[in-house]
């Protein structure tokens, strides 16, 4: 069965052989017991254990599955399911890089199924073993993925749309990827999000503004445009220090923190802030 897959190896694509993915040259990857194929090379890690640690990944698991993100899950497929509508076309995958446990990618799919679009591979991919292990556990109908979001081992000009949530990007890389015409949908932080989280750590001091970085980053490149952009803002209020602290622990604030800092969040037993994210459509080719 072929794939979008490339072998990490030599670069051609990969074909799913029973419980392997092999490509022309036999190179050989292996499908593990809980699903997901490994792609990621020893010299492609930056660290022994790649990615964020398993206490990150743990706390953004459990925080999730709770459903305090859930605005935003519901956000993104709203709008992903109304441009469906608009311009179906022949959609047959969707991928998400950085996809951590799953979370993002595993609603959508339910949502869109659920809404008769039946028809769509789904990938996951992500550079944490940890993290492609629990997804895979919890999902077994979607092909997830250890690799390299910037070395992604995805063929060119394969994926119909592109998820990247709170997730770190390669412009060229994602361009690479995307087929013509087709759209990647970012979700970053905006000014207010998780502001109360802010003010303990930061206080009052004016923190990088994603959007326009990421605004940047899309008009250097020659290949995506901007095509819409929505807002998702509302207030979060967190009534135990066990969901605090998983929402802190996954979250980069965790390691600008000193121990002052940490003592006030561990004996913070409620807190109210806001979810407030920016969903980015850019399309390939306009």
């Amino acid at each position: 069965m072929s794939s979008c897959l490339k072998c990490p190896s030599c670069g051609l694509e990969l074909i799913k052989i029973n419980k392997s993915y092999i490509c022309s040259n036999k190179h050989n990857f292996d499908i593990s017991k809980c699903g997901y194929v490994n792609l990621l090379l020893c010299n492609q890690k930056n660290s022994k254990d790649p990615g964020d640690s398993k206490e990150m990944i743990k706390s953004r698991n459990d925080f999730l599955q709770n459903g305090f993100y859930k605005v935003i899950s519901d956000g993104l497929n709203k709008f992903i399911f109304d441009q469906l509508e608009k311009n179906a076309g022949n959609l047959s995958n969707i991928c998400e890089t950085g996809c951590g446990t799953g979370y993002y990618l595993s609603n959508l799919r339910k949502f869109l199924i659920e809404n008769n679009f039946n028809q769509i591979d789904y990938c996951g991919l992500d550079i944490s073993k940890h993290a492609i292990d629990i997804a895979s556990r919890m999902n077994k109908d979607i092909n997830w993925i250890v690799g390299n979001s910037y070395n992604t081992p995805l063929l060119n000009n394969s994926q119909n749309i592109i998820l990247n949530i709170f997730s770190p990007y390669k412009i060229d890389v994602i361009t690479r990827i995307l087929k013509l015409f087709i759209k990647i949908y970012f979700i970053i932080p905006s000014k207010n999000h998780l502001n109360a989280f802010r003010e303990i750590i930061y206080g009052n001091e004016e923190k990088e503004k994603n959007i326009d970085k990421l605004k940047s980053d899309i008009e250097s490149s020659n290949n995506l445009k901007i095509t819409n952009i929505i807002e998702i803002e509302q207030e979060l209020n967190i009534k135990n220090n066990k969901d605090i602290m998983n929402l802190l622990c996954m979250t980069p604030y965790y390691w600008n923190i000193n121990l002052k800092q940490l003592d006030i969040f561990k004996n913070l037993n409620e807190i109210t802030t806001k979810i407030n994210v920016i969903i980015v459509e850019a399309t390939k080719g306009l």
